[in-house]
């Protein structure tokens, strides 16, 4: 690995918000020049925090990956989960929309959605997000 992803995932490691982290990450390079090794690297750490059930810990850098890979529906999915995890279910149909835009013929955005809605007691709603998704399939 490069020595200078190096430093900065141990700076991303030490950091405990989002916005320390785009600090620390505006501080040494752009979203437009941020190679793909780092994306790997922020992305298991995501992973590993989620692996953990920390789900809080995970937050921050999958919140960064949507900042650095703004059109990777992936990413915005993932950000959702956390948020479902969190039941933070307003935030979580907000990114799960972004991912729907980003990737029309992708229905787990949709699916994602219905179980949001069916949480915050809109079952109208979360019945015309269901029928979204499967008429997607």
């Amino acid at each position: 690995m490069d020595k200078h992803i190096e430093i900065l995932l141990k700076q991303l490691e030490k950091a405990k918000t989002e916005k320390e982290m785009l600090a620390i990450f505006e501080e040494n390079m752009s979203a437009h020049e941020c190679p793909d090794e780092l994306i790997h690297e922020i992305q298991h750490l995501t992973d590993a925090h989620i692996q953990q059930a920390q789900m809080k810990e995970a937050l921050p850098y999958a919140q960064l990956l949507t900042f650095l890979r703004p059109t990777h529906d992936r990413f915005w999915i993932l950000l959702g989960m956390l948020y479902m995890h969190l039941e933070h279910y307003e935030r979580a149909l907000l990114v799960l929309g972004t991912a729907s835009i980003i990737n029309v013929a992708n229905p787990t955005p949709e699916y994602m959605a219905c179980v949001c809605l069916k949480k915050l007691g809109r079952l109208e709603e979360a019945e015309l997000s269901l029928e979204r998704a499967n008429n997607i399939i």
